[in-house]
């Protein structure tokens, strides 16, 4: 939640659909992450990072599965 505590949702749901997130990454990522929205590739920084995490998300989830299904063999 931001400083205040205001959601960024819908109103009256009581939670946030997103929140704040702050971290440190090298200059470099940086600037690759803003030439991808230069590009038109993505709208936003914010874009560009919360689909590279959905993406990992998703490939550990597919790993996870996988190694699931050879265990059971």
């Amino acid at each position: 939640m931001q400083e205040g505590g205001a959601p960024r949702g819908k109103r009256g749901s009581g939670e946030p659909r997103t929140v704040v997130v702050s971290f440190k990454a090298p200059k470099s990522l940086l600037q690759a992450v803003e030439e991808l929205v230069e590009m038109g590739f993505f709208n936003s920084r914010s874009e560009v990072i919360r689909t590279a995490i959905f993406n990992l998300l998703r490939e550990i989830e597919r790993e996870r599965r996988v190694r699931m299904e050879v265990g059971y063999r």
